[in-house]
This record gives structure tokens, C-alpha cells and sequence, in this order.
């Protein structure tokens, strides 16, 4: 995703701390418990999203610029770039709100620290992660729970806050408290104010965290042996038209077979409490959604696994693992 990530000020606008590696390298490290101000600054999220009436101008006749009242066009407030036209009615999310929804959890409550926030496609897209304060472990396995909202000023995607997870020895992200729809994320649509305290409240950190665990165990503790899992699978990912046939064998043939050798290869494969377990599969479809879907490019696989397709096919394994 590096050729994503804004270079507007000839430097890589990302900010992340000096305990994680950045994407290919690239970012400003800041010490662990560096203000919010610095975060801003070092990740390139200092300046404002503006937005003007949008202007044309006339190509017949005598010439001259008109302009249309119900739309606007965004633009930085630093370089001037245009971002995006949209609708009057579009409420903007500013990069330092983004900053500032972590405030409170980072130097109030001491539940979560910063790691990584920046800034993608010239400044469209913006995001921040904050990690709890400790890792949840499962027998010899630990998961790293974390806090991220991100928004974009194009109208590409809502403005999401959510619970993540990731599983240390492979890097899987995962949705918190996945059963229960809704309860790790929360989307707020531009036509509506963003309001972090509200935002903060749906989420409900504690109690989040706590279905995870339960989430969890509860995977781990039931048995999936290959044969089922790959039943299971195959009427995950198919589709059937009215008198059952199945309509896309070839990607069901491809996305099982990908799904399976995640299961036997994917990094972690071999901890006990993956195998012949539902958290083995869990872990083996997100490995796939995250690091193996076909995708344009690794923008699009993030966006999909986060937010899109992929992030779906996550919910619906574990609904369906969970009812197995």
C-alpha cells in the first residue's frame, strides 16, 4: 500500500510508534505516549478539509463561469489539491477528529495507546489505531485487541469505528465480538454529524472485549476436522440458483482450496489451539481475506477486509462455525 500513502509534503504521511514496524518502511516513528499534537503533525493530519461551491466553466456562447449551489468541492486547506465533489448535505469528518476521538482512551482512561495513523490517496482516506493496553491469551497464543476509526472525505466509505483484533504469530485481523452484529463496529454516514462521546458509548470497550474472549474460547473449543470444515466452507462462499446447483464452481474450487492451505500453512497453523479446531478455520478464512484474495491492489484487499467483502465472509464463517 505504499504508493497509497500521502506524499503531499514530499515525505510519507504516517506516524506510528517506535515498538511496530510501518508499511515498507515508511513513516515518522514517535515515542510511545508522544502527544496527540505530535501524532497530528508526523502523520500529516495538521490541516483541514475545506469546501467551496463548485464553479465550471461555460464552453459555448460568451464564455464566463457559473456555478452549482447544491454541490461542493473539497479541498485541503495546506496544498489546495481538490478531493472530491459531493453534495451540500455532506458532513466532513476532519483529520484532527479522527486524532481526537482517541484522546480521552489514550491520556484519560490509559486503556489504549497509539501505534499508527496517516494519511492515504493525497489525503481522501484518514485513519488512527490505538492498542489496549495488554494482549488476551488463548492457551499458548496471544491476540492483540485494538480501536480504529477511519473515514475518508470522498464519500468512498462511511466513517467506521470499530474493534479489531490481531493474532500475533500471523498477523490476522479479526472483527471483536463478531457474533454479535454490530456490537465491535460502529458507521456513521456523512449526512450525520460525527459525535465521538455517542461513538464511544455504542461501542462499549469493556464489555466488547469480554464477548471476544467468549467469542473465542468458544471457537477453540469446538472441533472442526477437515472434511467438515471443508463442507462448511464450500456453502459459505457458494451460490445456488433455484434448484440448488451450485452458479460459481470455479471461484468456490478456488477460494476452498486457498482457505485449506491457509489452514495447513498459514503461519500459527500448527498452535493447539488451531488444530482441528473452529478457531483454526476462523483463523485460516481471515488468513485468506487478508493476505490471498484476488484483489487490484493491497489498498483494495485492506479496504475489502476491513470494511467490504472480505470483512463480510469473516462475519458470516464465524456465524456459521459458531452454529456448526
Amino acid at each position: 500500500m505504499a504508493h497509497l500513502i500521502d506524499m503531499s509534503n514530499y515525505r510519507a504521511n504516517m506516524a506510528h510508534t517506535d515498538r511496530v514496524t510501518p508499511w515498507h518502511g515508511l513513516g515518522n516513528p514517535l515515542t510511545v505516549g508522544a502527544p496527540l499534537e505530535e501524532w497530528a503533525r508526523e502523520a500529516g493530519m495538521s490541516h483541514t478539509i475545506e469546501k467551496s461551491r463548485v464553479a465550471f466553466r461555460h464552453t459555448e456562447g460568451a464564455g464566463g463561469v457559473g456555478v452549482m449551489d447544491d454541490r461542493r468541492v473539497l479541498y485541503r486547506s495546506d496544498t489546495k489539491s481538490p478531493l472530491a465533489v459531493v453534495s451540500d448535505g455532506f458532513k466532513i469528518v476532519q483529520p484532527l477528529d479522527v486524532l481526537d476521538f482517541f484522546k480521552s482512551l489514550v491520556s484519560a482512561t490509559g486503556d489504549y495507546e497509539m501505534e499508527t495513523a496517516g494519511v492515504l490517496n493525497e489525503g481522501r482516506k484518514y485513519w488512527a489505531l490505538a492498542k489496549y493496553r495488554e494482549a488476551l491469551q488463548f492457551g499458548n497464543e496471544n491476540v492483540l485487541p485494538y480501536l480504529l476509526l477511519a473515514t475518508a472525505c470522498d464519500g468512498s466509505m462511511n466513517s467506521i469505528a470499530q474493534h479489531t483484533s490481531v493474532c500475533v504469530v500471523c498477523n490476522n485481523t479479526l472483527e471483536m465480538s463478531l457474533g454479535n452484529a454490530g456490537a465491535g463496529t460502529v458507521k456513521v454516514r456523512h449526512t450525520s454529524h460525527f459525535n465521538a462521546d455517542a461513538v464511544k458509548a455504542r461501542l462499549n470497550v469493556g464489555d466488547n472485549i469480554a464477548g471476544y474472549v467468549d467469542d473465542v474460547n468458544m471457537l477453540i473449543n469446538k472441533t472442526i476436522n477437515r472434511e467438515n470444515g471443508v463442507e462448511l466452507l464450500v456453502e459459505l462462499v457458494a451460490k445456488r440458483d433455484d434448484t440448488g446447483e451450485i452458479t460459481n464452481e470455479k471461484s468456490v474450487k478456488h477460494i476452498v482450496n486457498e482457505i485449506m492451505i491457509s489452514l495447513a500453512r498459514a503461519p500459527g497453523h500448527g498452535l493447539e489451539t488451531r488444530i482441528d479446531t473452529a478457531w483454526g478455520v476462523m483463523n485460516a478464512v481471515t488468513h485468506y481475506v487478508d493476505f490471498k484474495a484476488r484483489a487490484r491492489s493491497d489498498n483494495n484487499r485492506f479496504n475489502s477486509g476491513q470494511f467490504g467483502a472480505g470483512a463480510k465472509l469473516k462475519r458470516d464463517a464465524f456465524n456459521a462455525l459458531a452454529a456448526a
